[in-house]
């Protein structure tokens, strides 16, 4: 993703890693950093391959993830309000247009998608029942409270347009697609990380924009890939905004009172290309699965098995999101 201002960052990654990973091709694993062109902002994809990993401290609830694009940094507000019209963004505690945009729910997110993909010729990949004018959909018709339209929301997962990435496809990204899960191997070490980057030694200042390592007295987001990138050279996999997935929220326990642990999945065992259940069982009503932590966020809760859930319609300014796309 380019981001306006950042032509000392782009410079560092490089002319060879740039040509290396054009936009939508699935390579090598790595990352790009591009300038925005003339139009506006721009996103670099990175090709995340396929793998298989250990979800839960259980041996036995492995994930199966096919290969995908996911952009290398949160959306931006800059690029959001070129897209959207609109910066939601809480201001005062924000750096720049360079900061992730904040205040964004989850359908918001959807229609950001939708629009990004018909602002570069793609096929949307969401359909909500009622709406069909996706590039003239006003920002201020898009629900902000609870919506069975929007909650029943589908995707077509063969589209070439963009969409949210889904909790497993997240989850392996984060982890940086480990060596061991490629080519038909399992991981199994990946979720007990602690951040998205960590390799046991390092810190997670390093690596995320986390409530011990932000500025005192301005708790904030940053501007997006300030700090160092993960295996993969994804940035703020760990910290700066939670980030929205596509899934329900639904674990083993049932409807109860959400504790964050990993193990807390409800679907047991190997799971291909897992999206979440058809609805949520959380006790006070249906939520979203959102990952990462965020700048509020004490260190664990970028730990990678570390869930959290929010509401469909809700908007804070610690949430944000970063768009993946199957083609």
């Amino acid at each position: 993703m380019a981001v306006a201002g950042s032509a000392r960052r782009s410079r560092v990654v490089g002319a060879a890693i740039l040509a290396a990973l054009a936009l939508g091709a699935f390579g090598a694993p790595g990352a790009a950093w591009a300038e925005s062109g003339p139009g506006g902002w721009s996103l670099t994809m990175v090709a995340v391959p396929a793998g298989r990993f250990q979800r839960s401290p259980s041996p036995g609830d492995v994930s199966v993830v096919g290969a995908f694009l996911m952009s290398g940094t949160e959306i931006p507000r800059g690029m959001f309000k070129d897209i959207m019209g609109v910066d939601p963004s809480r201001k005062d505690t924000s750096t720049s247009e360079s900061d992730p945009v904040t205040m964004v729910n989850w359908y918001q997110a959807l229609a950001f998608c939708n629009k990004l993909s018909l602002r570069e010729g793609r096929s949307p990949a969401y359909a909500v029942a009622g709406v069909s004018d996706w590039a003239g959909l006003p920002y201020s018709s898009i629900s902000t409270a609870s919506d069975k339209d929007w909650n029943t929301v589908t995707c077509d997962w063969d589209s070439d347009g963009y969409r949210l990435p889904s909790e497993m496809e997240w989850m392996w990204a984060a982890m940086g697609a480990p060596e061991a899960g490629r080519g038909g191997g399992v991981d199994v070490a990946g979720h007990r990380k602690a951040f998205a980057g960590d390799e046991g030694t390092n810190q997670i200042g390093e690596y995320a924009n986390v409530q011990s390592n932000n500025e005192k007295g301005i708790l904030g987001p940053r501007p997006v890939a300030r700090r160092k990138p993960n295996e993969l050279g994804l940035y703020d996999m760990s910290g700066n905004v939670w980030e929205w997935c596509w899934d329900w929220f639904a674990n083993a326990g049932g409807p109860h009172q959400n504790t964050g642990k990993g193990q807390d999945y409800k679907d047991a065992g190997v799971l291909v290309d897992y999206r979440g259940g058809a609805s949520s069982d959380y006790v006070y009503g249906p939520h979203k699965v959102i990952r990462g932590g965020s700048f509020y966020g004490a260190d664990y809760k970028s730990a990678l098995g570390f869930r959290m859930i929010s509401a469909p319609a809700n908007a804070s300014d610690s949430y944000g999101f970063r768009v993946a796309r199957s083609k």
